[in-house]
Order: structure tokens, then sequence, then C-alpha cells
């Protein structure tokens, strides 16, 4: 058999002319969203007291992206509503960009207004999602700081003569009342909304004990603490 010389070292050569699989632009890249205030560190929670806040949504892309392609991010209430008379008011849904002449990152300011509302009801949460076609984003979120946390509850025999800690099994039919407390007066009326027989309960309704209510609302009005 006749061998060629260099045949092999040909086909490498060739080989490695030959251009590359086409890769898709973006496959390797991925798109992540972010909150930050006017000095760049990252934002995870607003007070409700604050006011409007002034944010700025940063898009980031950990390579490039070309052609630039849209992100449609959304607004959404978490645990807080939308709405002047709920949890928030702010943007809804707004299209931006990413990747092309822009670059690998995109910062945008937007406005988010609590509603200092004077009811214990705990930090709530705004949702903020993005999608982009070929791309999945991962959802943040924006916590609304509660301010009218500073309440205490207590239980006496509704007599304001003894506090009570505990009630007897045998002792029947017991009036307990409950009072809540504030650490400073309010400057406007807050409802207080107990419920009974939530969170790490023992003890089953109906079975091992019967209760009026199971919920009730208490009112501390304006310059008041109890």
């Amino acid at each position: 058999m006749r061998r060629v010389a260099g045949l092999g070292l040909l086909i490498g050569l060739a080989a490695a002319l030959l251009p590359a699989a086409p890769v898709p632009v973006g496959a390797q890249v991925t798109i992540s969203l972010s909150v930050q205030d006017s000095s760049m560190n990252v934002v995870t929670g607003i007070p409700e007291d604050g006011g409007a806040a002034t944010l700025t949504l940063v898009i980031s892309a950990s390579g490039a992206i070309s052609p630039a392609v849209p992100v449609n991010v959304t607004f959404t209430g978490g645990t807080a509503t939308r709405g002047q008379s709920n949890d928030f008011t702010g943007p809804n849904t707004v299209t931006y960009s990413i990747g092309g002449s822009i670059g690998t990152e995109n910062r945008q300011d937007f406005v988010i207004t609590p509603i200092d509302d004077n009811v214990v009801e705990g930090d709530e949460t705004i949702v903020i999602s993005a999608t982009a076609t070929g791309y999945t984003i991962a959802d943040i979120t924006l916590n609304i700081i509660d301010d009218d946390d500073d309440i205490v509850l207590s239980f006496d025999d509704g007599n304001d003569s003894m506090a009570v800690t505990g009630v007897s099994e045998e002792g029947g039919a017991q009036t307990v009342r409950v009072v809540a407390t504030a650490q400073e007066a309010p400057t406007s009326e807050v409802t207080v909304t107990v419920t009974v027989g939530g969170g790490a309960s023992t003890a089953t309704p109906t079975t091992e004990y019967a209760i009026s209510a199971s919920s009730a609302t208490v009112i501390i009005a304006v310059g008041a603490t109890v």
C-alpha cells in the first residue's frame, strides 16, 4: 500500500481552518434584576412611612447580547396591594432593553410610594418580575417595612384589675379581654386586628376550647396608647 506523506497533517490543517459551528448569541448569557439606591447599594426594603422612594432597577446580562432584546418588567403586589387606598403606588409594566448598543447593564429609575395606613399588618412585599424571549429571569422582592409594629398585646380579666396569662380548664366560661398597647401615642387612629387560634397554637378549637369570637378589632385613638 502506498502512503501519502503528510496527509494526516493536511487534514488537520483543513479542519482547523473550517469555521466553528455557530453558537446562538446569548445562549450562555443570563439576565438578572436588582434594585439599588442612589449610592448604588442594593435595596431589599423601604419604610412604610418614608414617602416616595426613588430607586434604580438594574437589568444585568452576564455577557454580550446582540442584537438587544426587550425585557418586560412587571411590578406586582406580592402581599402588598397596589392602589392609593391600599399599600403602594408605582409603575405597573414597563419595557426596557438589554444588549446591543446598551451593553450588559441597563439602569432605570422608578418611584414606589408606600401608603402609610396606620394598620398593624406586618411587612408586605412587592414582586418585580421580568420576561425576555429566550431567557429565564428570576423574580426579586422589595419589602414595604411596616411602621405600625410597636404594639404590645396583653390580656386582663375585663376589669383592669388583673393581668391574665392563662385560663383554668375546669373554670368554665371565663372573660378575658385583649389589650393593645402602643409604645408611642399615634398621631392618627390605629387599627389592630387580633386573631385567636393561629400561628403556633396547640389547643384545638371546639374540642379543647370554645370562644365567643375568633377575631376582634381593637382601635387605638389619636393621642392614646391603649
